[in-house]
């Protein structure tokens, strides 16, 4: 079994452990559990999720994404993921996507520490010149985020998502390099 030597960035708190496509199909080459381990899955319905998405295929053509567990510094333990997908290498931009699971650690400030590190990583590192969000029409929380880190809202996605077998709306926003401030 080869081990993974996934990308870190840091923060203040935090340690963002980067895996990629490549690195989702080694890690579900693992035994089961390790692989829940090592990904912070807190049920047998994680697991299944991701596997789902493991075995759908994860990128496509010209498409990638890279994901980043955070970790807390201080006792290792995994509180949720940040990261960039739908990742156009030949467009030069990257949907962002971040949640903090368990709930507990939510309004603590991880989520802008670790989405601030996965910008500039995204701007500084990748050559992006486009950074876009989606955000739940309903979702205040995520669009004052989105605000605060100057996104800007392009526009009303109608029925965007299907959830409990109703239809919501979504909210694009973008960000671009030339925006960036660091």
């Amino acid at each position: 079994m080869t081990h993974l030597q996934p990308i870190q960035l840091e923060t203040s708190r935090l340690r963002l452990l980067g895996i990629s496509h490549v690195d989702m199909e080694e890690l579900f080459s693992w035994p089961k559990q390790q692989t829940m381990d090592y990904l912070g899955h807190r049920s047998e319905v994680e697991y299944e999720q991701e596997w789902q998405k493991q075995k759908d295929g994860y990128s496509s053509y010209n498409r990638r994404f890279i994901l980043f567990l955070m970790k807390i510094k201080t006792s290792e333990e995994i509180i949720g993921r940040c990261g960039l997908h739908n990742w156009n290498l030949a467009e030069h931009r990257a949907e962002l996507g971040c949640i903090i699971n368990p709930p507990e650690f939510r309004r603590m400030g991880y989520a802008t520490e670790a989405v601030n590190e996965v910008i500039r990583y995204g701007f500084q590192d990748l050559n992006l010149n486009r950074i876009e969000a989606i955000a739940l029409a309903d979702n205040e929380a995520s669009i004052q985020a989105l605000k605060k880190f100057r996104f800007t809202q392009e526009g009303l996605l109608r029925e965007h998502r299907f959830k409990d077998g109703v239809y919501e709306d979504s909210l694009m926003f973008s960000l671009l390099a030339s925006e960036y401030s660091g």
